[in-house]
């Protein structure tokens, strides 16, 4: 019954998230952006809501995580939107530089979910990030 509740929990996430990106895509041909501050908090507030669920978490532990998955949707939302500027001199390209940023802020993302987390929540997570990757977009 819980994995029957589990999956309908995700299907619904996924739904929520397909959602978005079509509203996303009728905004943008608005001329609208896409990704208001109200929008990043939506989507934290689904996410963070689904790991509440998942992970079973406190009261302390729903709002910290609340806070860090805002804070990852906002910076990666800000890597999506800025431009790169590129260093003379140098073999990087811009994709590879987006790429080393993305990394960083995942990293300290997951840093602080270990911090906010007990060592069998963090496990629960980790398994959940990478068989559910659809909840990091």
């Amino acid at each position: 019954m819980k994995a029957l509740l589990n999956r309908s929990l995700l299907l619904l996430l996924v739904g929520f998230m397909l959602t978005g990106a079509v509203e996303a895509g009728v905004s943008q041909s608005a001329g609208v952006s896409p990704t208001t501050t109200t929008s990043l908090r939506m989507r934290a507030a689904q996410v963070s809501k689904y790991l509440a669920y998942a992970l079973q978490l406190s009261a302390r532990q729903q709002l910290a995580v609340r806070r860090c998955v805002y804070e990852e949707f906002r910076q990666l939302d800000s890597l999506a939107q800025a431009p790169v500027a590129v260093v003379p001199n140098t073999t990087d390209t811009s994709n590879q530089l987006r790429e080393q940023s993305e990394l960083r802020i995942v990293q300290r993302y997951e840093t602080a979910m270990a911090r906010i987390l007990t060592p069998g929540q963090y496990s629960a997570f980790t398994w959940l990030q990478e068989r559910q990757p659809v909840a990091r977009q």
